[in-house]
């Protein structure tokens, strides 16, 4: 087992003492947090350039991994962001101090430097206004039960707890014991997808057919628990609702539900559209993330790729993004706050589901951490008053 799956392993027997999931909590959330200088060095250097200069330095040299880590990730950005192309040596150095300066004073990656379009020279305020890295780590262990939500890091797990929301066979493939389970599973099902399940971000997700695969069925079967454990499952075959945009991806919808004492509410949709000939429809593999309304289920902005590349249209198939009505919403809204309801220790949850040929909504997968890079890239704007006053009223 690697680190993930022992974490996992002793998380589940963690007894439900509140006290003690309390630490757990801050715990987790601390080794997400413990990198940001105080307060009062963020307010001395905010303002200020040369002061940001020495505020970098001296966190870079507390935090020499990560400030190494994100230089790496900041040069990968400079050659490839379009916002970034054009400026000269003196202002890529004053855009590397910026981009670190807002890791170690407010969290936020270099990524999300890129997609909430900090080099606009945004305010102080209106940076902070904006969720970060690291406060969605913190408020993702506040909101959420730190043992329970590990059945969203396991997708076996999320399958056995939803499984009839899915409406497809799944299975896990870990041990040598699972090879006859394996190959009735491709018997009946020689197109399959399969995924590693402690990733994300659809990384590991890869389509297979039997009828074309140059391995064999035991080899394929070696080369999985080589991976440590995965999944397998049937290929979902969307509508044509939702792949008018993009035919090779499966384009879905990440709906985010948060509990509350009021009730159960969906305040964040977004619909996930890969490019032409990817079968993952992710911001990391290149996918556009465009704003849908929650409440009528009609696409309202154009889309928005990781690099703050914006389309009023689809790159690909030249299909307009904004007023596109998605099929059957309430089903959709209804399906989402239905499992959330079975989970009320983890009170905010991102849902990612497809609408499917046979003109219904099914369950791609839920995420117990949900990022809000998602729907603050989409909207540009910052949502943290808004999330804090879901807390407040949890």
């Amino acid at each position: 087992m690697n680190k993930k799956q022992i974490k996992m392993a002793l998380l589940s027997v963690c007894p439900p003492i509140s006290g003690l999931r309390s630490i757990i909590a801050g715990y987790e959330a601390g080794k997400y947090t413990h990198h940001l200088q105080p307060k009062e060095k963020v307010l001395y250097s905010e303002n200020d350039i040369e002061k940001k200069r020495e505020f970098v330095v001296a966190a870079s040299k507390k935090n020499k991994k990560r400030a190494r880590t994100d230089s790496q990730k900041i040069e990968e950005l400079l050659q490839t962001v379009p916002d970034f192309q054009g400026l000269d040596d003196a202002q890529k150095e004053e855009l590397r101090t910026d981009i670190l300066f807002c890791r170690f004073a407010y969290g936020f990656m270099p990524d999300e430097y890129v997609c909430y379009n900090f080099i606009s020279k945004r305010s102080p305020a209106e940076r902070k206004s904006f969720i970060s890295e690291s406060d969605h780590m913190r408020y993702c262990y506040k909101m959420n039960d730190p043992v329970d939500i590990c059945i969203f890091n396991d997708k076996e797990q999320t399958y056995q707890k939803f499984g009839a929301y899915y409406n497809r066979e799944v299975i896990a493939v870990s041990k040598k014991s699972d090879r006859e389970k394996y190959l009735d599973y491709v018997k009946k099902h020689p197109v399959f997808v399969k995924k590693q399940v402690f990733e994300s971000c659809g990384n590991s997700i890869e389509r297979i057919d039997l009828n074309t695969c140059t391995k064999s069925e035991n080899t394929l079967f070696e080369s999985f628990l080589s991976q440590g454990k995965v999944i397998l499952e049937e290929v979902v075959e969307q509508g044509k609702e939702t792949a008018v945009f993009n035919e090779s991806s499966v384009n879905t919808i990440r709906c985010i539900t948060i509990n509350t004492k009021k009730g159960i509410c969906a305040p964040y949709c977004f619909m996930k559209i890969g490019r032409k000939g990817s079968f993952v429809d992710n911001g990391g593999a290149g996918g556009i993330l465009v704003g849908i309304d929650k409440d009528t289920g009609i696409t309202n902005t154009g889309g928005y790729d990781e690099r703050r590349r914006y389309y009023e249209e689809h790159p690909d198939s030249g299909v307009q993004f904004s007023g596109h009505q998605l099929p059957q919403w309430d089903s959709l809204i209804s399906i989402c706050k239905e499992m959330a309801s079975r989970m009320p220790s983890v009170r905010y949850i991102g849902w990612d589901l497809a609408y499917t040929k046979d003109n219904k909504w099914v369950v791609i997968e839920g995420n117990g951490m949900s990022q809000f890079i998602g729907p603050q890239t989409i909207w540009q704007r910052g949502i943290k008053k808004e999330v804090a006053a879901f807390m407040k009223d949890m």
